[in-house]
């Protein structure tokens, strides 16, 4: 079985967000994930476009593309923010 869950590490153990519907002392893989930021997101995504950029200068073509990604890039980041901040 394979499932993905979210938890907080409290500096000494991991909570999992939810239930784990499994025996005690049950032997379990662990593969830790640390999510990146939205904002360290955001900086990856366009440093790795600049550099794509680069391969295509003088293209406006390609200018075009990139202003539109980042366009739709800051479309998405502040859909995301709003769903987070709803109440529920």
């Amino acid at each position: 079985m394979t499932k993905t869950l979210d938890a907080i590490y409290d500096g000494d153990v991991l909570k999992l967000a939810e239930p784990l519907d499994l025996p005690p002392n049950t032997k379990v893989k662990i593969t830790v994930e640390v999510p990146l930021e939205l904002d360290e997101r955001r900086k990856a995504f366009l440093e790795a476009a600049r550099k794509a950029q680069g391969i295509w200068a003088n293209r406006p073509d390609i200018d075009e593309a990139y202003r539109k990604l980042e366009e739709d890039w800051e479309k998405w980041n502040n859909e995301l923010k709003s769903l987070s901040t709803r109440p529920s």
